[in-house]
């Protein structure tokens, strides 16, 4: 009887962890983190674009396929810095 109100309380700690005790602790983290960092927030060089990958995905899409593309050819990104990468499964 003692090992199963053991568990029973090791469980119930997780289930509490889970949706309570991490949010609790990641707020203590930061905070402490705040109060011992020399207080420097991250600023991103001006102008700075990351390249990007856009994943699209279709599945018997070939009435969308030019419109999509125009679309997203239309975007106000540098297209050197743009793959577009197109997934499909079986498309017919």
């Amino acid at each position: 009887m003692q090992t199963v109100k053991i568990i029973f309380w090791i469980l119930l700690f997780v289930v509490i962890y889970t949706y309570v005790g991490y949010g609790i602790i990641l707020y203590l983290l930061v905070k402490v983190k705040r109060i011992l960092g020399n207080g420097k927030k991250y600023q991103p060089e001006s102008g700075f674009e990351p390249p990007v990958t856009l994943f699209i995905t279709a599945y018997n899409e070939k009435n969308y396929v030019a419109a999509k593309m125009k679309n997203t050819l239309g975007l106000d990104y540098p297209t050197d810095k743009l793959k577009i990468v197109w997934v499909t499964d079986g498309s017919d």
